[in-house]
């Protein structure tokens, strides 16, 4: 079975790419059928469920496009119907999954709040609820 869709998060560095599929990971943890994948690799996830007899698949890769393209072979051993992936929003990932995944390819770009500068306010809180709500944005796509 070939791959029906494919949902690259775009964002630049420190965007909460990783947190946000994260979030989608723990979603499907919780609802999944079957958990057929779930790693740890270094400060990255990727992940494939067996859900409403669909093969979804997660990697939290997106920076590096050697390690997206790795992370990327080992979710299509599973011949999955849907793949989730980071990327950044411009160079060698984006280019990479286009040229891979072409038609089947939707770009979603991640909201950029950041929480790594010194602020007035301690605005972690609402970073975290934003990054749950894209997830279950995410998560919608597959219902």
């Amino acid at each position: 079975m070939s791959v029906k869709n494919v949902y690259g998060l775009s964002g630049i560095a420190n965007s909460g790419k990783t947190s946000t599929l994260s979030s989608l990971i723990d979603i499907l943890r919780e609802k999944a059928n079957k958990v057929l994948l779930d790693e740890q690799i270094e400060n990255d996830y990727r992940a494939v469920f067996l859900y409403n007899s669909q093969i979804i698949a997660v990697s939290t890769q997106g920076d590096n496009v050697l390690q997206v393209k790795k992370h990327i072979k080992k979710l299509e051993e599973f011949s999955c119907d849907v793949i989730f992936c980071a990327t950044r929003s411009k160079g060698a990932t984006c280019s990479f999954l286009s040229k891979k995944y072409g038609s089947k390819l939707r770009w979603i770009e991640n909201c950029n709040i950041y929480n790594n500068e010194p602020k007035s306010f301690d605005n972690s809180e609402f970073i975290s609820h934003r990054n749950k709500a894209m997830a279950n944005l995410l998560f919608s796509l597959i219902q």
